[in-house]
């Protein structure tokens, strides 16, 4: 094998989110062709002009947990191999290595009792801005392989999930995508803030936020879970977000985000966010909205979601998450 430069990417995905993948990849990048697939890794062949759009600042995959430059899967782990990892991150100037997969065992094992990778972090958080060499492992004797540099999109954990435990008592798993979106993005929220939640039972997000000690007020027709009621901090209003007034919605203090998790299509969803503000005594200061891909082509309707919250708030930085404890969705963040 070469390390020489290859019009290759990979993008790394959730396996239930592989074919949304595709159809998003194919209607962005038109030179697009699958060349490999297993388990969540998929790489193309595409355009050299198609290969540097993909390594622009800009550039972002709203259903990969991690895209970057594809390489040739190793086919088992003798020396010569284990060499051309080396050599590899060597010339791509990589301190870090990410190794994950059913089959990582055998290597990560390998490597440790390895002289020749004791100069490299393996499978430790990687800094922002800095690349990490991934060696994925989904059989027993077939690796791919590719470089991505962390960005502020991308998780820098291994397999981009920083294994975050759900507490017994959270109310659903709804808690895991707060907590993980929270720690890669650092939202500017404040203890003390209000936060309006729209779509919110049984109560993850809600059992989350409490414990953070904001001042929750949710909507949803549902009924959360009780352990929420226990937060002196928790109000909760029995309706759908169609049904909101000045009148029912009765927030004490101003309120500073509105997040919403609803299961409805995205454009829908912002529109029942802008609405709510109107509501409101004050313009909100942030906003967290979970984009679900109802419909294959939902997905490539994130730019327009994009633009049209730019309109609406155009002072304000928009960021784009796809996280580990998602399913098929994505989440924006305003702030």
């Amino acid at each position: 094998m070469s390390a020489n430069h290859t019009p290759f990417i990979f993008f790394y995905t959730h396996q239930e989110t592989e074919n949304l993948l595709i159809n998003w990849i194919k209607s962005t990048i038109p030179s697009a062709k699958t060349s490999y697939r297993r388990k969540g890794w998929i790489s193309f062949k595409v355009s050299l002009d198609d290969y540097h759009l993909i390594f622009k600042k800009n550039f972002f995959c709203p259903l990969a947990l991690r895209w970057g430059s594809g390489h040739s899967p190793i086919k088992n782990l003798d020396q010569e191999n284990l060499q051309f990892i080396v050599n590899l991150a060597h010339v791509q100037k990589v301190e870090h290595i990410h190794i994950w997969g059913e089959y990582s065992s055998e290597l990560l094992k390998t490597i440790f009792q390895d002289e020749k990778y004791k100069t490299f972090k393996i499978n430790e958080i990687i800094p922002l801005n800095e690349k990490s060499l991934n060696i994925y492992c989904p059989m027993e004797n077939e690796f791919p392989v590719g470089i991505h540099t962390h960005n502020g999109n991308q998780s820098p954990y291994t397999e981009a999930n920083p294994n975050i435990e759900l507490p017994l008592e959270a109310p659903s798993r709804s808690y895991l995508k707060m907590a993980e979106l929270d720690l890669l993005h650092g939202l500017k929220w404040k203890e003390g803030d209000t936060i309006l939640e729209l779509g919110s039972a049984p109560g993850g997000i809600s059992y989350y936020l409490c414990n953070k000690k904001f001042h929750v007020f949710s909507v949803d027709p549902g009924l959360p879970s009780d352990i929420l009621f226990h937060f002196p901090n928790y109000s909760y209003l029995r309706a759908s977000t169609q049904q909101l007034t000045t009148e029912n919605l009765n927030i004490q203090n101003d309120v500073d985000w509105i997040i919403s998790d609803m299961n409805l299509s995205a454009p829908q969803v912002l529109h029942e966010i802008i609405r709510a503000e109107s509501l409101l005594k004050k313009p909100i200061e942030g906003m967290i909205m979970t984009c679900k891909f109802l419909k294959d082509e939902d997905s490539v309707k994130i730019n327009e979601i994009s633009k049209t919250i730019k309109k609406w708030k155009p002072s304000k930085k928009i960021s784009t998450y796809f996280l580990f404890s998602h399913g098929k969705e994505c989440v924006l963040v305003l702030d």
